[in-house]
């Protein structure tokens, strides 16, 4: 006997579905809109204590004061630097590790491999009790 569901019993779970989707969404989005509004606002505005939701006495002074030095432009060359140092380290032992893992003539290749292969597994078994 097949039995039928009915819209009251399927819009519930749904309905919580949205209001936790809505509820995350504004937890997640709200802080960057928050940066967004106290850097268009007035410094008065901004110094205020409380939520705000729209800017209030626009102002580019904020703006102007960070261009105005060199200080962001060293910020992002200090990130483009670090991301490409970073990158080509782990490309670099990435591709030795896996020429040492193919390649099995290679002297001590069975303790190279287990190191590699215990640290996966350990890595795993620890990403697996947290979540």
């Amino acid at each position: 006997m097949v039995r039928k569901t009915t819209g009251k019993r399927r819009k519930k779970p749904q309905i919580f579905t949205y209001l936790v989707v809505a509820l995350l969404s504004f937890v997640f989005f709200y802080p960057i809109w928050h940066t967004l509004v106290l850097s268009f606002s007035d410094k008065v505005f901004a110094n205020q204590p409380g939520f705000k939701f729209w800017p209030e006495g626009i102002s580019l002074d904020a703006y102007r004061q960070v261009f105005a030095g060199n200080s962001i432009y060293r910020g992002y060359l200090n990130t483009l630097i670090r991301t490409v140092v970073g990158t080509l380290i782990t490309l670099v032992i990435t591709f030795m590790a896996s020429y040492a893992m193919v390649h099995k003539d290679i002297p001590g290749w069975k303790l190279i491999n287990i190191y590699i292969v215990f640290t996966l597994y350990n890595f795993i078994s620890s990403t697996r009790n947290r979540i």
